[in-house]
C-alpha cells in the first residue's frame, strides 16, 4: 500500500471535520446546550491551573465560583486537563467550541475507522461507515448539547479493537488493552462501565470454550495495568467518599421518557436513514443467519441488548421507584445508545463487506449517497442552530437553575469572543450541587441552598488564589458573629482562620458543606487547602508514571514490529 493510500482516509476525515465546523467559523455564532456551563467551569479550572502552573487536583480554586468544591477529580480527570489545554490553546470560548467540535468529529470518525480496519474491513467499507458514525448523534450530542457522553462515544470504538482477538483467538495484548480501558475511564466513567459490560459478556461467551491458561494470565496483567493507570481515580474516590456523603447527580424518576422511542428518539434520527439501516440489517441477519461466525452473532446480539436497554421496554420508572441499586445513576436510558449504535454500525459494515468485494459499483452507489446525506443533514441542522444565536434573548440564556448577572443578552454573546475566559462564567451562573459534601439529616433542596449560600451570598468576599493551590477568602465584619462563607469543605479540607488552624466539624457545615464560622470584628482571612493523604499522593504518582511507561512501551513495540517487517 502506497503512503498516499495509507493516509488518504485520515486526511479525508480531517477535511470533512473541517467542513462540518465551517458554518460556525463563517457565522462566528455559537451553540449552547444544557451542560455547557458545567463543563466550561470544569475546563476553565484546569486551564487556569495549567496557565499559572498552580495545580490543585481536588478543589475548584478558579472555576465554579472558586468555591473549593470537588468536580474534576471525580469526573474524567485526565480528559479535564486535556480540555483545559484546548481552552488555553483556543483563547476564547467561541474558538474552543469550534476546536473541540472539530476534534470531536475527527476523533469519532478516526476511532471507528481504526476499529473496522483492525478487524479486517476494507477501506471502501470502513471509511463510509466511519463518516456515518461521526455524523451520528453520538457525536452531535456534544456539538448541540455539550454533553460529555460524546467524548466517551468518540473513543468507544478504540476500546473495542481488542474484542475480536479476545473472543476468536483468546488473546489479549495487556498494554493496548489496558490503555484503551484506562483512557475511557479517564474520560467518562459511565462509558467505561458500558465497555466493561461488553467485555464481561465476551468473557462469559468464551468461558465455556477451551481457553488456554495464558489468556487468564494476560487478562490478569491487563487488569493490573488498568488499575495502575487509573490509580488516581480510585485514590480520589477513596479519599473523598470515605469521609463524606457526596451529593449524587439528580435522580430522574421519569427515566422511561428519555428512551430512544420517546423523548430520546433523536438518537436514532441522526443520520436520518439510521432506522432504515437497522431494518435492512435485521433482514440480512435473518437471511444469512447460518453464514455468520460466532463472533458476529455475539456482537449482533450484544448490540440488540443495548438497543433494548435504551428503550422504554424496561420498566425504568418502576426500577427507580423501587430504588434498585445503580439504576438511578443511569439517569437517561438513551445513554445505552452509544454501544448500541457503535456495534450496529460495526455489524452493518461486516454485512456490507461481501457487497463491496463482489459488487463494488453497487456498494459505491449505496455508500456515497449515505455519506452525502449524513454530512448534509449535519450541516443543515448545525446551520439552523447557529442561526438562532443572534436572536437569543435573556430568557433563552436563563434556563432552570441558571441565573444572569446582566440585563443585556448581547453582552453574553460577546463574552464568547472575549479573551477573558472568566467573563462568560461570571455573567451566567448555575447552581449544580453534584459532588458536594451533603448532610442527609438536613432537609432542603440542594439547588436552592447552593444558590443561597454559594451564588448569592449576602456578604462581600474577596477570593485570592495562592501559588501552592490554596484559596484565601477575605472580608470585613462589623461585629463578631456567625457567618456562612461561599466555600465548600470536605473532610480532608484544611482551614486556617486569621492565621490560626481551625478544626472542621459537622456543626460548621451546611447541608451542602458550606462553611459557617464565627467572624471577628474587622478584617478576616480564611485559607483552605486539600490535605492529600500519603495513599492519594502515591496513587497520583503511580498513575502518572504508569501512563508514561505504557505509552513508551507501546510506541517502542510498534516501532520494533515495523522494523522487523522491513527487515524481513
Amino acid at each position: 500500500m502506497s503512503l498516499r493510500k495509507k493516509w488518504f482516509p485520515f486526511i479525508l476525515l480531517l477535511s470533512l471535520s473541517f467542513v462540518l465546523v465551517l458554518p460556525q467559523i463563517v457565522t462566528r455564532n455559537s451553540i449552547i446546550g444544557a451542560d455547557y456551563l458545567f463543563h466550561y467551569n470544569r475546563f476553565y479550572e484546569t486551564a487556569m491551573q495549567i496557565k499559572h502552573g498552580n495545580f490543585q487536583y481536588f478543589l475548584s480554586i478558579y472555576g465554579f465560583q472558586a468555591s473549593g468544591r470537588i468536580v474534576n477529580a471525580l469526573y474524567g480527570p485526565l480528559m479535564a486537563y486535556i480540555q483545559g489545554a484546548l481552552v488555553l490553546l483556543a483563547g476564547t470560548w467561541f474558538r474552543y467550541q469550534v476546536l473541540s467540535n472539530f476534534l470531536m468529529y475527527w476523533l469519532s470518525g478516526t476511532a471507528m475507522f481504526l476499529l473496522l480496519k483492525k478487524h479486517g474491513r476494507t477501506t471502501s467499507v470502513a471509511l463510509p461507515i466511519s463518516i456515518v458514525y461521526m455524523t451520528s448523534y453520538c457525536t452531535l450530542y456534544w456539538v448541540f448539547r455539550q454533553s460529555f457522553t460524546s467524548w466517551g462515544a468518540a473513543i468507544f470504538p478504540l476500546a473495542l479493537i481488542p474484542l475480536k482477538a479476545f473472543i476468536e483467538e483468546k488473546e489479549i495484548q495487556p498494554i493496548p488493552f489496558a490503555l484503551s480501558f484506562a483512557l475511557m475511564a479517564q474520560t467518562h466513567l459511565f462509558s467505561s462501565l458500558l465497555v466493561t459490560i461488553i467485555y464481561f459478556l465476551a468473557f462469559c461467551f468464551v468461558l465455556p470454550q477451551k481457553v488456554p491458561w495464558r489468556f487468564f494470565g494476560q487478562l490478569a496483567k491487563a487488569s493490573g495495568l488498568f488499575l495502575l493507570l487509573t490509580a488516581n481515580i480510585w485514590g480520589a474516590f477513596f479519599s473523598i467518599y470515605r469521609g463524606d456523603t457526596i451529593q449524587a447527580p439528580f435522580v430522574n424518576d421519569q427515566m422511561a421518557s428519555y428512551s430512544i422511542n420517546q423523548l430520546g428518539k433523536i438518537w436514532v434520527l441522526y443520520p436520518g436513514f439510521l432506522l432504515l439501516l437497522l431494518f435492512v440489517q435485521a433482514i440480512l441477519y435473518m437471511v444469512h443467519f447460518k453464514h455468520y461466525s460466532p463472533f458476529f452473532h455475539f456482537v449482533f446480539w450484544v448490540s440488540c441488548f443495548f438497543g433494548m436497554l435504551s428503550t422504554s421496554l424496561l420498566p425504568w420508572n418502576e426500577l427507580v421507584a423501587d430504588q434498585i441499586p445503580f439504576v438511578s445513576l443511569i439517569q437517561f436510558p438513551f445513554r445505552f445508545s452509544v454501544p448500541f449504535i457503535v456495534l450496529f454500525l460495526y455489524t452493518f459494515a461486516w454485512q456490507m463487506q461481501t457487497m463491496a468485494r463482489t459488487k463494488p459499483t453497487s456498494w459505491l452507489l449505496l455508500a456515497v449517497p449515505l455519506c452525502i446525506l449524513s454530512i448534509g443533514q449535519t450541516l443543515h441542522e448545525t446551520s439552523i442552530k447557529l442561526a438562532e444565536w443572534p436572536q437569543l434573548t435573556l430568557a433563552d440564556f436563563e434556563a432552570k437553575h441558571t441565573y444572569l448577572q446582566t440585563d443585556n443578552s448581547q453582552q453574553i454573546r460577546d463574552s464568547f469572543h472575549q479573551k477573558d475566559l472568566h467573563q462568560l462564567l461570571s455573567l451566567v451562573i448555575k447552581s449544580t450541587p453534584d459532588y458536594l459534601p451533603t448532610n442527609p439529616e438536613i432537609p432542603g433542596n440542594r439547588y436552592t441552598i447552593y444558590e443561597k449560600e454559594i451564588l448569592f451570598s449576602p456578604t462581600h468576599f474577596t477570593k485570592i488564589v495562592r501559588k501552592n493551590g490554596e484559596l484565601t477568602v477575605s472580608w470585613v465584619a462589623n461585629q463578631t458573629s456567625p457567618v456562612t462563607l461561599p466555600l465548600v469543605a470536605y473532610r480532608q479540607t484544611r482551614l486556617t482562620l486569621n492565621g490560626q488552624p481551625i478544626q472542621l466539624d459537622t456543626t460548621m457545615q451546611s447541608a451542602i458543606g458550606a462553611i459557617t464560622l464565627t467572624q471577628q470584628k474587622g478584617q478576616n482571612h480564611l485559607t483552605l487547602h486539600y490535605q492529600k493523604s500519603l495513599l492519594v499522593r502515591i496513587s497520583l504518582w503511580i498513575s502518572l508514571f504508569t501512563w508514561l511507561f505504557c505509552l513508551f512501551a507501546w510506541l517502542f513495540n510498534n516501532w520494533l514490529m515495523k522494523r522487523q517487517r522491513v527487515t524481513n
